[in-house]
């Protein structure tokens, strides 16, 4: 299932692309995120750093791929993990007043956790992944020609564990393109 979704936003963007190419405009947004796992995660909840490029295939849509990797706490537990996020987000931009333009986000993404636990032995480590689709919002705040501020929030919905998080970004967008 998660192939088809991912084959069915990539045929999204191959047919859009071509209609919209001449947009062009290209974001790079570093975040600042926080991560509130599941209630019946063992993770903790931790603030992360957050790397994304979108690019603008028109004023109405987008897309963008995003990644992010922290060291998190394990609870109840002498030990840590390793946790990645990578995801790829199609973008709808609603319409927009003078500075602030609000957008809508649905994307697909994958969790990759390793974790350490340093009660069971030495080298005791183990890999948990899992695909995740994503939904939400934000809002970009224009600044300037080069610059925009941008915040988001996003459910990340585990398909493998049925386990729910939420993702909370605040960063700075570089425009490039425009």
């Amino acid at each position: 299932m998660v192939k088809m979704i991912f084959i069915s936003i990539l045929l999204m963007y191959v047919s859009v692309f071509d209609v919209y190419a001449e947009s062009g405009v290209v974001h790079v947004n570093p975040s600042v995120g926080y991560i509130k796992f599941d209630g019946d995660s063992e993770l903790k909840s931790k603030v992360l750093p957050v790397i994304g490029v979108e690019y603008m295939l028109s004023d109405t849509y987008g897309v963008s791929v995003s990644f992010t990797r922290k060291d998190i706490d394990v609870r109840d537990v002498k030990g840590d993990a390793s946790v990645s996020l990578y995801y790829f987000d199609g973008l709808y931009y609603l319409p927009r007043d003078k500075h602030w333009h609000p957008y809508l986000v649905a994307g697909v993404g994958h969790r990759r956790v390793k974790l350490n636990f340093a009660n069971q032995g030495p080298d005791f480590s183990s890999n948990e992944t899992d695909t995740q689709l994503h939904f939400g919002g934000g809002v970009r705040y224009d600044t300037n020609n080069e610059f925009t501020l941008r915040s988001e929030v996003r459910v990340l919905q585990n398909l493998h564990n049925d386990g729910t998080d939420a993702l909370l970004t605040l960063g700075i967008s570089r425009v490039f393109g425009v």
